[in-house]
């Protein structure tokens, strides 16, 4: 079972050392006929690696790293589902951009 993460607030914090964390959220539809599938989950987190900001995926009442592979394989998204991403850390913004565009068109396969 996929570890359960607590949701991150939706606004700026600080950390105790007074550093400015970024906390960003957007929800998405997968649009790929196929839905949210293995091939696309490892490319999914594959990306989400990239940045240096958590990543979590918030999709029917479960809550998942969005950058481990094994644990998105809980996130079982058709077309037409709607799954919230939420970054949070110094690159959090670029994070969200980055893979709600990955998810919002063809979840990297030619559809």
């Amino acid at each position: 079972m996929a570890r359960s993460l607590e949701p991150f607030p939706e606004t700026t914090n600080e950390v105790a050392s007074g550093i400015p964390v970024q906390v960003a959220t957007r929800e998405v539809t997968v649009v790929n006929p196929q839905g949210f599938h293995m091939r696309p989950k490892a490319a999914f987190a594959k990306t989400a690696e990239r940045f240096l900001s958590t990543v979590t995926i918030h999709w029917d009442d479960r809550i998942v790293n969005g950058k481990s592979m094994w644990d998105l394989m809980m996130v079982a998204a058709m077309l037409g589902n709607k799954i919230k991403i939420t970054a949070q850390g110094p690159d959090a913004e670029k994070a969200v951009v980055a893979l709600a565009l990955f998810i919002e068109t063809d979840l990297g396969e030619e559809v």
